[in-house]
């Protein structure tokens, strides 16, 4: 049995290679709006939740349109993805399956609608390993901030040593480190800065085939600095 009791997942780019959805995502709603995304905008909206990023192409590029329609409209760019085509990254089932043999609890953790998370776990028969899944927009903040680390724990009752934040973005491992919190990064390409990626995680994983190193990590306390 381990000792690890709790992992919180990310969604996109961690557990489904679905990143690509979302870097098309903006350009495509800007291009139906007559508007050109400028060479900073990937960058700039991608620490941001759907709602932050709403805000900004309302300020940056002066749409009428509410924040509430711009969210409606990423959403309804992006669904079909989600309920037909995205798929679990290599040796995520195994993983998971290996976390549920050792008596571990998931959830997940993301800035994505829960009904289309919940849709493509659905499609990929992989929901049952998940107990919960917390959404940023329902929590209120980004992953810039803790909370939606901290809400998980607090569902789980765990402590931030018995419990994992796995994430591909830096700014999120970044974010969970800050609160105490283990971190495992996961490379993911959309994520340009693999090597401060690799320096502020507890452990840090190629992928899921990877699962070895994850589990000697574990055995040694994830290297906690």
């Amino acid at each position: 049995m381990s000792s690890l009791k709790n992992v919180i997942f990310d969604f996109d780019g961690t557990l489904f290679d679905s990143m690509y959805v979302w870097q098309l995502a903006g350009e495509f709603f800007l291009h139906s709006r007559g508007k050109e995304a400028s060479p900073t905008m990937k960058s700039a909206v991608r620490s941001l939740s759907v709602e932050q990023a709403a805000l900004y192409f309302k300020k940056e590029y002066n749409l009428n349109e509410t924040p509430q329609q711009i969210v409606s409209e990423i959403y309804k760019g992006v669904e079909y993805y989600y309920r037909n085509e995205i798929q679990p990254r290599n040796g995520v089932r195994e993983f998971l399956e290996e976390l549920r043999t050792n008596g571990i609890r998931m959830c997940i953790a993301t800035a994505s609608q829960k009904q289309l998370v919940e849709a493509a776990l659905a499609r990929n028969q992989l929901d049952s390993y998940f107990e919960k899944i917390f959404t940023c927009s329902e929590v209120g903040h980004g992953k810039d901030e803790p909370d939606i680390f901290r809400l998980a724990l607090e569902y789980f009752g765990g402590t931030r040593e018995d419990s994992v934040v796995i994430d591909d973005s830096l700014y999120s491992i970044e974010t969970a480190g800050r609160d105490g919190f283990l971190t495992v990064g996961v490379f993911d390409q959309s994520e340009s800065n693999q090597a401060l990626l690799r320096e502020k995680s507890d452990c840090y994983l190629l992928g899921f085939e990877d699962r070895s190193a994850f589990w000697t990590a574990e055995k040694n306390g994830f290297y906690r600095k």
